[in-house]
């Protein structure tokens, strides 16, 4: 029996991971664009940008196979 899939609501805001290399910490941030996260991130006063990698979140998850399982 095949699993619906979920349905992705286009106005939810993305989740954006930033990861701090150096101290193997996530900080997770919603937003509404990339710029958005950006700024937010900002806000938080961190320094050493460079020891952060930021990822995005995407709808379907790569672990979802073509019939949801």
């Amino acid at each position: 029996m095949k699993k619906k899939h979920k349905e992705i609501n286009p106005n939810a805001p993305t989740v954006y991971v930033f990861y701090n290399k150096l101290f193997d910490f996530h900080m997770f941030i919603n937003a509404d664009s990339a710029r958005e996260a950006q700024e937010k991130f900002d806000q938080c006063g961190f320094k050493h940008r460079s020891q952060w990698t930021i990822f995005c979140e995407i709808g379907e998850q790569p672990s979802d196979g073509p019939d949801g399982e």
